[in-house]
């Protein structure tokens, strides 16, 4: 019997593997003094649609009914439930949580209706918390064998002398003729948005979600180009 379509079964290596990331993950949240949180996968649809009934990865939940005809829905991710976990919380509230979320969308590639997600969140945060982040990030991505060391931010210019790029990609607030003009003759993608830093300013779970979303956003138009384009590489990985 095969899987229904979007999801996925992982057994052996592949198995292994995730659970390898996860104790990592669990490791270092513990050390930073983060605390693990489970939330039901089950929610009210109300709740789960919450104050952004128009976005795209809130349109695409799973929606179902109890016996009771009640109306529910599988979780998409983790933040809107952020809310209700961190109310009446003494401040910092620092909880990381790791499990599958559900999202009744089209699939391509990697990319599956069923998923893990792992959030690392600090509500009423200080710029001390902040950095402290920053820290955690880096070592769980040393230790799982990412490096980071050389990360930072790169001129036009120095792009503009490589012979190597397959594609251009400029992310913008809705100002394309303010983004770089590549020269080369290199396929390029616009992707026009709100400055999610325009929010920074309105509660921390609003914060996070806004952000998520733009993340999200940038990885789907990205995802549909290369789906479109799939003779734009030709060998190349």
């Amino acid at each position: 019997m095969e899987t229904v379509k979007g999801f996925k079964d992982f057994l052996g290596e592949d198995a292994i593997k995730r659970q390898k990331i996860r104790e990592i993950l669990v490791k270092s949240f513990n050390l930073y003094g983060f605390e693990p949180a489970e939330t039901p996968i089950v929610e009210y649809e109300e709740f789960v649609r919450g104050d952004n009934p128009s976005d795209e990865a809130v349109s695409d939940t799973f929606k179902l009914k109890d016996r009771g005809n009640r109306k529910l829905a599988l979780r998409y991710e983790f933040t809107f439930q952020l809310k209700r976990l961190a109310k009446n919380q003494k401040l910092p509230f620092k909880r990381y949580q790791m499990g599958n979320v559900f999202r009744d969308e089209p699939i391509s590639g990697n990319r599956f209706r069923q998923f893990m997600q792992c959030d690392v969140d600090i509500i009423g945060s200080s710029i001390k918390d902040e950095a402290e982040v920053l820290t955690l990030t880096f070592n769980v991505l040393k230790e799982l064998g990412i490096s980071a060391d050389m990360a930072r931010s790169k001129s036009v210019a120095e792009f503009l002398q490589r012979d190597d790029l397959d594609l251009v990609i400029t992310v913008c607030d809705h100002a394309k003729e303010n983004c770089p003009v590549f020269p080369k003759p290199i396929p390029q993608i616009h992707i026009g948005i709100d400055d999610p830093a325009l929010y920074s300013d309105k509660p921390d779970d609003i914060v996070i979600s806004i952000f998520r979303q733009t993340v999200n956003l940038i990885n789907e138009k990205i995802i549909l180009y290369l789906s479109e384009s799939k003779n734009l590489f030709g060998d190349k990985k």
